[in-house]
């Protein structure tokens, strides 16, 4: 939404991923801090957190927020197995990707 000009900071949009980070709720969490902590190399979440502030900081100061291709263009973001299930379901619509 920050890309859209909706808000100027996703910390304003209250649906996001920048919001499920820093302000977990406690119950149902859909990310799973403690992993993506670790698999982005910090042993403490709090430390990802703090970081993960200053990325989203240091990439609205550099007018970072377009889009990126990666992330919008791809069949899923996941493990290997979880986007092999996703292209089985897709069935022909995956070919090629």
């Amino acid at each position: 939404m920050v890309r859209a000009g909706v808000v100027g900071h996703p910390n304003e949009w209250g649906h996001c991923d920048y919001k499920e980070i820093q302000e977990p709720h406690k119950r149902y969490a859909v990310i799973d801090l403690q992993a993506v902590s670790e698999l982005s190399g910090f042993v403490d979440v709090a430390d990802f957190r703090k970081a993960h502030r200053e990325w989203i900081a240091n990439a609205l100061a550099r007018g970072a927020a377009v889009k990126e291709d990666r992330w919008s263009e791809t069949i899923a973001v996941g493990g290997q197995a979880f986007v092999e299930e996703v292209k089985k379901a897709l069935g022909t619509r995956a070919l090629h990707r």
